[in-house]
């Protein structure tokens, strides 16, 4: 008696929630590189803050130098007042995909849970239908020695 195949009907549902999670790594890996970029530029940009605050405190300026010196300070502060609000905002991008990430895990150990325990009741099953058939061969066998020496 050849053991039936386990299929488990559910996995269509499985791929998708596979391919969730997948979806979600690629996505969280882009949100983390995108960060990563911009706590660069946030660092570039504060250290151009620091070398132009100190690149000139020595030297004697004229009135003008000193107006587009004050002028630059003023743009690369805000360069650097919009590079933490930017390096923030994605943080919060980075946090939501990384709970999108752990949702779409959930979704997929659930359904994996569920085939393990599917998997073992057949398994389950298919022993005691050998272990019937095993014993229904026995009996037969013995009916057949018992038939033969009456």
């Amino acid at each position: 008696m050849s053991a039936r195949r386990f299929i488990f009907a559910l996995e269509p549902l499985r791929t998708v929630r596979e391919h969730a999670e997948q979806v979600a790594m690629r996505d969280l890996a882009g949100e983390l590189r995108h960060a990563d970029a911009l706590r660069t530029e946030l660092q570039s940009t504060e250290q151009r803050l620091d070398a132009a605050r100190d690149g000139h405190r020595e030297v004697t300026l004229t009135a003008v130098e000193l107006a587009a010196q004050q002028l630059y300070l003023e743009r690369v502060e805000r360069e650097v007042a919009d590079a933490k609000y930017r390096a923030q905002l994605q943080d919060g991008h980075v946090e939501a995909t990384r709970e999108r990430l752990q949702e779409a895990a959930r979704d997929r150990q659930q359904v994996d849970r569920l085939a393990e325990r599917r998997r073992a009741e057949h398994d389950r099953v298919e022993r005691r239908r050998e272990r019937d058939a095993g014993d229904e061969i026995s009996i037969q066998m013995h009916l057949t020695e018992s038939g033969a020496r009456g």
